[in-house]
């Protein structure tokens, strides 16, 4: 499968777990980029206009609600799917 077909996932994550799950369970079929802070997830929604972003709602600064909020209430992202995780 050609890499740059594949759908685009961001993980936004504080925890090693998650983003160890990405890359060793999810990477095989879905191209995954990971930021490891709210405030980098936001930028790179912007750049990257992911498929479907998985959140930590426990990440930090703003916290992962938050993070959901803004995406939800931006025209140009509040179509993207979004995952929470606790």
């Amino acid at each position: 499968m050609d890499p740059h077909s594949r759908k685009q996932m961001l993980i936004v994550y504080d925890s090693v777990d998650l983003h160890d799950f990405g890359n060793d369970v999810l990477a095989k079929s879905i191209r995954i980029v990971n930021g490891n802070m709210v405030d980098d997830g936001l930028s790179i929604v912007r750049q990257l206009r992911p498929d479907v972003i998985v959140c930590d709602i426990s990440a930090s600064s703003p916290n992962g609600l938050s993070f959901c909020e803004r995406l939800k209430s931006d025209a140009s992202t509040s179509h993207i799917f979004i995952i929470l995780l606790g």
